[in-house]
């Protein structure tokens, strides 16, 4: 239905200018007009049936509005005021049109200079997609505006009506639809394998030609590669339709361009990029880091290693596989790898295959990188695994008045932390104290205060890898030396008496 906006005016071209304009056969597809006034891909339904209707008055063929509609739908075209050469196809195969207006608003209502429009046309050509005519073209109503400050001017919808008027006006009187269409040949698929290579190896190139060229006379095709190198190209034997050349990659790495060239029987020659692919001979420069205690240049750990890999060069990996071997059996402990991007972190938790604990030691972890083009680096790192608590001796003694209790460190790892806590049966503290240092002496209490009764003592001492010593004693009295002699003495004399 004809929007009542440009009713009459409609009619005013079909009067006016009918008489002037002859046009050929050709049929139109009008597409969305895109209004830059309302968002970067807004659309204008208005304006859109005005050039609907005002080139339809010509006795120009027109597209249905809901054909064009579902053919942007169907192949998801979602941006206004463009298309694609495919698209462009597509639409003279499906919708049988000649040529595509596209418009695009880039004013629209109320400006400095008043109220305005402004539009941007293009008429494109079906057969090769090329633009054949195109309009600039704004009016504001200081351009119907008299001296004496009096507007012929309607307001929007009046200078609406006039500009299509004018596009009507400029539309091309001669239009030549038909093309001379190049000769071009087109593809569903081209492929380039491996596009990573290492020198020498071999390289594979797979074109598949459209079924619309298929049914026509192929030109000759060959393939421009390494700069000079040409290589004709043949039909696969296991894939009718399917044409393909190999050759070897150069000894230069770099990146190489593969060109198709193709004659047809007119003599008219055609050059085509088809891709590239890339030759590489160096391996990743690879190295291991460790979020672990290092010991004499060894990663030391009890749990859990934490391998942190870093290439010198970051690049995308093919594959990689890491590995731990013990240096005492030469047994191999771990073996997994993975496919794609190398792990920011790879872990190790001191276990074998099948779970159990291994055994106190040095073992090798390795890991193997391959790149794109199956260049590998590896880098290895000698690691400790120690399980083994600290040895800590605790010794009671009467110092002046008071009690001092001793711990010293007699074999193990460097202390990370140690904490001691002294209390009577009754849960009330005597002495509680810690430290990162041994040997260490703690005063717990005076004599007095503390002799004859029962001291619970906890203790615990961690290494720098996290082996725990831990120690409870009932009565810690019993430590001191006095006390020590005294149950010495008794245990002699009932093996006295017992043997007696």
């Amino acid at each position: 239905m004809m929007p009542r906006l440009f009713a009459p005016f409609v009619a005013t071209i079909v009067f006016c200018l009918g008489y002037a304009i002859t046009v050929r056969a050709y049929n139109v597809a009008v597409f969305p007009v895109l209004d830059l006034t309302k968002d970067s891909n807004g659309v204008n339904f208005e304006i859109t049936n005005g050039l609907f209707h005002g080139i339809g008055s010509l006795g120009v063929d027109l597209v249905p509005e809901k054909s064009i509609i579902s053919f942007m739908a169907r192949h998801r075209i979602r941006v206004l005021g463009r298309l694609t050469t495919q698209d462009i196809r597509r639409c003279r195969e499906e919708l049988g049109t000649d040529l595509i207006l596209m418009a695009t608003l880039c004013e629209y209502g109320q400006g400095a200079n008043g109220v305005s429009i402004g539009m941007v046309l293009q008429l494109v050509r079906t057969a090769d997609a090329k633009v054949i005519w195109s309009m600039v073209r704004d009016l504001t109503e200081q351009d119907f505006t008299h001296i004496l400050g009096i507007s012929e001017s309607g307001g929007l919808g009046d200078l609406a009506e006039r500009l299509i008027g004018e596009i009507v006006e400029n539309w091309p009187q001669e239009i030549d639809v038909t093309a001379e269409e190049e000769e071009a040949i087109e593809f569903e698929a081209a492929r380039i394998f491996p596009r990573y290579v290492r020198p020498g190896r071999m390289v594979t190139c797979s074109i598949k030609p459209r079924e619309r060229s298929m049914g026509e006379k192929l030109p000759t095709m060959r393939l421009k590669v390494d700069g000079g190198q040409v290589l004709p190209l043949e039909e696969d034997k296991d894939f009718p339709g399917v044409f393909k050349a190999m050759w070897k990659a150069p000894n230069q790495d770099g990146r190489y361009a593969v060109v198709l060239v193709s004659r047809w029987p007119s003599g008219y020659q055609e050059r085509k990029l088809i891709g590239s692919y890339y030759v590489d001979s160096k391996p990743p420069i690879l190295e291991l880091t460790f979020k672990n205690v290092i010991l004499e240049d060894i990663p030391t750990f009890n749990e859990r290693l934490v391998v942190i890999p870093k290439m010198k060069e970051p690049e995308p990996t093919r594959f990689w596989r890491f590995s731990v071997v013990s240096e005492a059996t030469n047994a191999t402990i771990l073996d997994y790898d993975g496919a794609g991007q190398l792990p920011k972190r790879l872990y190790w938790h001191a276990r074998n295959s099948d779970g159990s604990a291994v055994d106190d030691g040095i073992y090798t972890v390795t890991l193997r990188v391959w790149d794109r083009a199956g260049n590998v680096a590896v880098a290895k790192k000698r690691v400790r695994v120690r399980r083994m608590p600290p040895e800590v001796e605790i010794q009671l003694k009467k110092k002046r008045d008071d009690i001092m209790m001793s711990l010293i460190e007699k074999k193990g790892l460097p202390i990370a932390f140690w904490w001691v806590r002294v209390s009577f049966a009754n849960g009330k503290i005597v002495a509680e104290d810690d430290g990162d240092k041994l040997p260490v002496e703690i005063r717990l209490a005076p004599e007095k205060a503390i002799s004859g009764k029962n001291l619970l003592a906890t203790i615990t001492v961690t290494d720098i890898v996290g082996n725990e010593f831990r120690r409870r004693i009932p009565n810690l009295l019993d430590l001191l030396p006095e006390k020590k002699q005294e149950e010495d003495q008794k245990g002699l004399i009932k093996e006295w008496i017992e043997e007696f």
